[in-house]
């Protein structure tokens, strides 16, 4: 188990350093029932990454005899997500690129509407937001097929996407930490700082899809 659980939890990092779903945190806490709304968005971001990851594992298991994904299916699909990394990587890059010879910031479309968001849509953005970017998608499918690739029982899956999912929500919960620990004025000065964080989220994740490319790769 505890082998499992180490080659799964490195693709937490990719989901853990991710600067747009921190900022929509942070512009919940702003509005009315800031908390509330926070603290769903936190939860329902764990738990999408949950239950994506350990559906994509049952699939990719159930899908081979012997309930295991063979060695060479492995391997094919680590080259093939590698390779869908390299894509991404490419994606990212534009975007750093575009906001150089722009030399503007422009916010994401969903920054101002998210402040009022009513309670119901709050988990459904969370998702929606986890699973739009395709950098989040590449590292649940990569460790959906490790978890598949192992044989392990029903148990050590839950455990291995649960903790997968907690360690890549402690980035995401920064904003509700600090506010509830801080209170008000350090909420308005994380909202303040939102343009801060989002300016370079296209080169965090550039870096990220890189390295993860070569850990595939290699």
């Amino acid at each position: 188990m505890g082998a499992t659980l180490l080659a799964v939890l490195p693709y937490a990092v990719g989901l853990l350093v991710s600067p747009l779903p921190a900022v929509a945190v942070a512009v919940l806490l702003m509005g009315a029932d800031g908390r509330l709304r926070a603290g769903l968005f936190v939860l329902f971001w764990w738990l999408a990454g949950a239950v994506v990851c350990l559906l994509l594992t049952l699939a990719l298991r159930y899908s081979s005899p012997g309930a295991r994904l063979p060695d060479g299916a492995t391997t094919w699909l680590t080259v093939a997500l590698g390779a869908a990394l390299v894509a991404v990587a490419l994606l990212y890059g534009w975007g750093m690129a575009s906001r150089r010879r722009d030399r503007g910031w422009q916010p994401p479309g969903w920054l101002y509407p998210v402040g009022t968001l009513p309670v119901r849509r709050v988990g459904p953005f969370a998702a929606g937001l986890l699973l739009r970017d395709p950098l989040n998608l590449v590292l649940l499918v990569a460790a959906a097929v490790v978890l598949a690739g192992t044989g392990t029982d029903r148990r050590t899956d839950l455990l291995a996407v649960a903790l997968l999912a907690l360690g890549g929500t402690l980035g995401v919960a920064v904003p509700l930490v600090v506010a509830l620990g801080w209170g008000w004025s350090a909420t308005v000065r994380m909202h303040h700082l939102r343009g801060t964080v989002i300016w370079p989220a296209p080169a965090v994740r550039f870096w990220l899809s890189v390295g993860y490319a070569a850990l595939l790769l290699t």
